[in-house]
């Protein structure tokens, strides 16, 4: 039992002094001491030093600075905006929602044939109502030899309705002189 006991000991005193066992926090048998070379590396949440023997030192989440715009959200697309840790440098980049749709009805008037309205950038109608004339202008008197034009414009839009007065009928006007031949006389 003596020899068993011995025999063990002697081996336990082999592997502590020939292979590097760790005991305690300490190596013996190594002359390695820990760089950290002050190379950061990062995940999305944590960043670190490692040594070369690939032990991890000074381990922390990131510690990031104010929000910054790289691009506006509008009420058509989506924007983005990063943090920056202040210690390793990651980015933290995130979407803007896409804005919800505020119409903005113009002042400016659009209009047809018979109607007129306001209109936002998405096509959206507003103030859609029937043209309001007012009295008739005429632009061109008709004659009995050529066509006349006449328009009323609309008080809300100023639509013009434009309208063709037609040719006016021949009228006969007959003078006191007359006019002959050998066989008729008429009166032109």
């Amino acid at each position: 039992m003596k020899k068993t006991f011995v025999l063990l000991m002697l081996i336990t005193i082999c592997v502590l002094t020939s292979c590097s066992f760790e005991f305690g926090g300490s190596t013996t048998g190594s002359s390695h001491s820990h760089d950290y070379n002050n190379v950061y590396y990062k995940n999305e949440t944590e960043h670190w030093n490692k040594c070369s023997c690939g032990e991890k030192a000074y381990i922390s989440n990131h510690n990031y600075g104010e929000w910054i715009i790289i691009t506006e959200a509008s009420q058509t697309s989506a924007g983005s905006k990063k943090q920056v840790c202040n210690v390793c440098e990651y980015e933290n980049i995130v979407v803007i929602p896409q804005l919800d749709h505020v119409h903005d009805f113009t002042n400016k008037y659009y209009k047809n044939e018979t109607e007129h309205w306001n209109e936002c950038s998405c096509g959206e109608k507003d103030n859609l109502s029937n043209h309001n004339y007012g009295e008739w202008i005429i632009i061109t008197e008709a004659s009995q030899t050529s066509l006349g034009s006449k328009k009323q414009v609309c008080n809300v839009c100023e639509y013009e309705n434009i309208v063709i007065i037609p040719q006016l009928d021949h009228i006969h006007d007959f003078t006191n002189k007359y006019y002959k031949n050998e066989t008729e006389h008429w009166n032109e």
